[in-house]
């Protein structure tokens, strides 16, 4: 089993006027299996800007 978490933020735009901002984290894991990867699970949490703050090994 693998597993994924990304930190991810999206502005929304009309017009060059920015309308919103959404911040979430998801997390995914997968199953390797004959055929190749299979997704297991896929969850998304809204969370506040920079209240995440990720670590790369």
């Amino acid at each position: 089993m693998d597993w994924i978490a990304c930190k991810n933020n999206a502005i929304f735009s009309v017009e060059n006027k920015i309308i919103g901002e959404a911040n979430w984290v998801e997390n995914a894991t997968a199953i390797f299996e004959e055929n190749g990867f299979n997704l297991d699970m896929l969850h998304s949490t809204r969370v506040q800007k920079d209240s995440i703050k990720m670590i790369s090994q």
